[in-house]
């Protein structure tokens, strides 16, 4: 059983309201026990298909000093974020923080853990975090992927991963991608080949564009 989650968007509250966390806890987990055993499933993937937390819709980056900001300084060519890792890694570490204390992103954790709870000593139960645009950080952050590790505490690790993209090919017959390269506005490609002096033959679909957008 394939189970996709795609553009949540879990903000801190500063600049935008989440999702009504009953949404998670009252609608969306019993739906998804519902189908496993109406279904008899023989495993449970559940595919988190990019910007389920959202580092960029805050208020946090204007209260830090400019040169702190992911966007500021030297960017690095690869992701065109501040090279300063450690840097980076505090702020989005304490803007992380923030967001996990809100009410949704409290249900929609627990909605995680129950289903693994439930399920996990029967049938295999993993996730995948599918990184989109605006939690791309999570493609060069090892601490925030040990944070989040540590919030789905009824997995065990080896069943949560992190990538660009979910394919199976034989049993679901699906390629999963967040799908900013669509967007024209996240101004990536052109980013790309302005910080490497790539040549035009590099499209949007690039795995390395799909990491900087």
């Amino acid at each position: 059983m394939l189970v996709v989650f795609s553009d949540i968007h879990l903000t801190d509250e500063s600049t935008a309201i989440n999702v009504n966390p009953e949404a998670f806890t009252k609608i969306l987990l019993k739906e998804i026990e519902l189908w496993a055993v109406k279904n008899e499933a023989k495993e449970i993937i559940i595919v988190l298909n990019g910007d389920i937390l959202d580092f960029v819709r805050t208020d946090y980056w204007l209260k830090i000093d400019r040169s702190e900001r992911p966007w500021n300084g030297i960017l690095d060519k690869k992701t065109a974020m501040n090279n300063n890792t450690d840097l980076m890694e505090f702020h989005y570490g304490k803007l992380l923080d923030e967001i996990i204390k809100t009410n949704s992103s409290k249900a929609f954790l627990s909605m995680l853990n129950s289903i693994s709870r439930k399920f996990g000593d029967k049938i295999p139960v993993k996730v995948c975090y599918v990184t989109g645009n605006h939690d791309r950080i999570l493609n060069t952050s090892p601490a925030l992927k040990e944070k989040i590790l540590g919030l789905l505490s009824s997995y065990e690790s080896d069943n949560v991963s992190f990538a660009n993209e979910f394919t199976d090919a034989s049993q679901y017959s699906v390629l999963c991608r967040h799908g900013h390269e669509w967007d024209n506005a996240n101004y990536g490609l052109e980013l790309f080949k302005y910080l490497n002096s790539a040549d035009d033959f590099i499209t949007g679909f690039h795995r390395d564009i799909y990491k900087l957008q």
